[in-house]
C-alpha cells in the first residue's frame, strides 16, 4: 500500500513525483510486458512448426530439424518468462523507491508543520 502524502496543519508534504518519475517507468515496463507476450506467442507459433518439420516430412539424412526448435521455443519461452519476472521486480522496486522518498518528504514536512506550529 503506497506511503499517503503528509497533510499537517500548516504544511503539505512534496510529492515524490517531483524527483521519481514513475510514469515513464511504468510505461517501460509495460513494453517490457507487451514483449513478453510477444515472445509467448511466437513460441507458439514456432511449437506449431514442428509438425511441418517433423521426420516424415521434412528430413535429411535421417536428420531433422524437430531439436532445433524445440530448442527455439524453450529460449522464447525462458526469454518471456524473464522479461515477466524482471517486469515485477521492477514494479517492486519502483514502489519501494516511491514509499522510501515519500517518507523522508514526510518527515520534512513534519519537521516543518511542527516549526510552524511554534510561531
Amino acid at each position: 500500500m503506497p506511503v499517503e502524502i503528509y497533510q499537517g496543519k500548516n504544511v503539505i508534504a512534496e510529492t515524490t513525483l517531483n524527483y521519481i518519475d514513475s510514469t515513464t517507468i511504468n510505461e517501460g515496463i509495460k513494453k517490457l510486458e507487451e514483449i513478453a507476450e510477444e515472445l509467448l506467442s511466437i513460441s507458439k507459433k514456432i511449437e506449431k512448426t514442428k509438425d511441418l518439420c517433423n521426420r516424415e516430412s521434412l528430413s535429411v539424412g535421417n536428420n531433422t530439424l524437430e531439436a532445433i526448435i524445440d530448442s527455439c521455443e524453450t529460449e522464447f519461452i525462458e526469454v518471456s518468462n524473464y522479461l515477466n519476472d524482471s517486469s515485477k521486480l521492477l514494479l517492486e522496486a519502483l514502489q519501494k523507491a516511491i514509499d522510501k522518498k515519500q517518507i523522508l518528504l514526510n518527515d520534512e514536512a513534519i519537521k516543518l508543520d511542527s516549526l510552524e506550529s511554534i510561531q
